[in-house]
This record gives structure tokens, sequence and C-alpha cells, in this order.
């Protein structure tokens, strides 16, 4: 019966395919599948604010990335990713996975080299999805943004049916990572 239930909530997530956004009442942005009313999955930190740079609470700085929009939709993986997590972790080809995309700022004034990443969490806290994506770092893409220029993003982290928010971090540098 619990392997129905998660086979059946996996494939309404699949067929909701896109999400529109809104904001609720704390400033934070928020996606809603449209076949799932009530289904809204919370995004940190709030479009205009600074990324911070980290998720460890005791040296949560800010980078010098502006988040200025964000969508997120249940899609199709075109490619297999490896994630090599405490718990490995693949997603094949033709599996399912959650896409968040926008677009950000670059305000820092010598470091245009920026890395992202992803992090899903349950409502206890929990985490429970991760950035599948590598492009330096396991687990992270990297921009090129000069200052004050804005910038498309694409990450692709693990679905998973309880995941209520969804905290997006960056990093500035002054060279690429290696």
């Amino acid at each position: 019966m619990k392997n129905t239930i998660l086979i059946l909530l996996v494939a309404v997530l699949v067929l909701a395919g896109a999400c529109k956004s809104t904001e609720n009442e704390e400033g934070t942005q928020a996606a809603t599948p449209a076949s799932t009313p009530g289904a809204e999955i919370k995004v940190e930190p709030a479009l205009g604010s600074y990324l911070s740079n980290s998720h460890d609470d005791l040296h949560d700085d800010l980078s010098g990335v502006i988040l200025k929009d964000v969508q997120i939709k249940t899609d199709t993986c075109d490619k297999e990713y490896f994630s090599p997590r405490c718990l490995p972790h693949i997603v094949k080809i033709g599996d399912s996975c959650l896409v968040v995309r926008g677009h950000i700022q670059n305000q820092d004034k010598e470091k245009f080299e920026i890395a992202m990443y992803a992090e899903g969490y349950n409502e206890t806290g929990e985490q429970v999805a991760w950035t599948l994506d590598t492009a330096h770092i396991a687990g992270q893409i990297g921009l090129h943004l000069e200052y004050e220029e804005t910038g498309e993003f694409t990450l692709h982290l693990n679905l998973s049916e309880d995941i209520s928010t969804i905290r997006i971090y960056a990093n500035n540098y002054s060279v690429t990572p290696p």
C-alpha cells in the first residue's frame, strides 16, 4: 500500500510538469505544481535577496549574488547523474528529477566566477534532495558573471515526495574553481 501511494505521488508530480510561482507572507518564493493544489515548495531566500554561501548556520555568510527569479518543475532527466553523497544516488536518463531554473545577478565587484547549488528539505528540516549537477565541484554548477551582470541558472535535484523547501546557495570566486 505504501509503495502504491509513493508511485501515485511521483506520477502526479511528473504529470504536473509546469509550476507556477507565488510569494507567501514571509516574502519567500514558492512553487505549486499546477495539478496538485496544496503541494507547495517554498524557495529560500526571498527574491531580491543575496544568496547564502553556506548551509552552516555558524558560518552563514552572504555571497555577492542576488536571486532575481526562480521556477521549479518536475521534468525528465536528459542525462544520467551520479551523486557521491553519503548515500550515493544515481538518476538515469528518463528518470524524473526536480529542475530549478532562474536568474541571478552578480554584485561582487572583484569575483566573477560563481558556484551554485541547492538543497531540498522536508517539513522536519531533514535534507531529502540535493543538486545532481557537476561543474567543477560535484553537486554544483558554475557560472561566469561580470559585476552587475544577470545570468540564467539551471539546477537538477533528485526528486523526493516530501520536499517542502528548497534553499539555493552561491559562492563567488576570483578564479574558476578546480
